[in-house]
């Protein structure tokens, strides 16, 4: 499989990458703590017609514009949105999808982006719906600093998309694409958090020396850069390929390097990297966080072996 970019791929990332790099700086980040949510960004990016893409454009696209926003850690919803728009087939702007179906009162638990979307998709009932609220605009208190909230799925305003196993497929489509495009993210946010932690042993000396001369540093962020490599390609090929083992393989992976890149890099800082001043914080936070949305990332690993091999007695 050729997993190399084309012209128009390119220049989408390109793109976007400059789109974050100015509208999403570390202090913008700061800035929309705890809540984790920036409005005008949003705005920003809705006026750009960056839901509209998800109705246009292939899964590939939308991991490349997923791992813009992730290197930057974007205070914005963007894989929900996305992925939402796929599923309902219709650009209704910022609209959440609730990961994991409801219980048996209704209620989707921690629902990502369920703090600042009016409207959310969810699968309750053997129904695919949405329904339409204010949203609360305030979140619990978690490490990644995410718009997470409870959402009744039997509200008064519920509405019926699909029912049957025809609306099972369907939203179970859905979360495998969050689960490419939330590993497409924290690609990019690994990327970056290699970045800092290189920049910051190039920087710091010790023994006359900067500690980046030292074996015992290059070493595990030369892993990381290899790790990330295997990790970008496995998005890429999830997101052409689009079957459910691979969206599990990547979430596993990407989430698990993720985690290895920032720990390193904060590590590489020393007791700096514990320090809220400094920047790697924001993506070590998050990159324990984000996968979290779905569960312990572990268990992707079960359901991959379900699928390739059956599932367990």
């Amino acid at each position: 499989m050729n997993l190399d970019l084309d012209d128009d791929q390119s220049l989408l990332q390109r793109t976007f990458r400059q789109l974050f790099a100015r509208h999403a700086t570390p202090e913008r980040v700061r800035a929309a703590e705890p809540l984790g949510f920036d409005a005008a960004l949003w705005a920003t990016l809705a006026q750009s017609g960056v839901p509209g893409l998800a109705l246009d454009g292939s899964l590939l696209d939308l991991a490349l514009i997923a791992e813009a926003a992730g290197a930057t850690v974007a205070p914005v919803p963007i894989v929900d949105a996305l992925v939402a728009t796929r599923l309902l087939g219709r650009d209704d702007g910022l609209v959440a999808l609730a990961v994991r179906p409801g219980g048996d009162d209704g209620i989707a638990r921690l629902v990502p982006a369920g703090a600042v979307a009016r409207r959310v998709a969810g699968f309750d009932g053997g129904a695919l719906v949405t329904v339409d609220r204010e949203p609360p605009m305030a979140a619990p208190v978690n490490l990644g600093c995410s718009p997470l909230a409870d959402v009744d799925l039997r509200d008064p305003s519920r509405s019926v998309v699909a029912e049957g196993d025809a609306a099972r497929a369907r939203y179970e489509r859905a979360v495998d694409e969050w689960r490419v495009l939330t590993a497409a993210a924290l690609v990019g946010l690994g990327a970056t958090a290699l970045e800092l932690g290189v920049a910051y042993a190039r920087s710091r000396r010790q023994f006359d020396a900067p500690i980046g001369s030292f074996q015992a540093v290059q070493q595990p962020l030369a892993d990381v850069a290899t790790a990330l490599d295997g990790a970008r390609l496995l998005v890429y090929e999830a997101a052409c390929e689009e079957t459910a083992d691979l969206a599990s393989m990547a979430l596993a992976f990407a989430a698990e390097t993720a985690q290895a890149a920032a720990g390193v890099s904060l590590h590489v800082h020393g007791g700096y990297g514990f320090m809220l001043e400094y920047d790697v914080q924001l993506f070590f936070r998050r990159a324990k966080a984000w996968p979290l949305a779905l569960g312990d990332p572990a268990r992707e690993l079960d359901r991959l072996g379900d699928l390739r091999y059956g599932a367990v007695a």
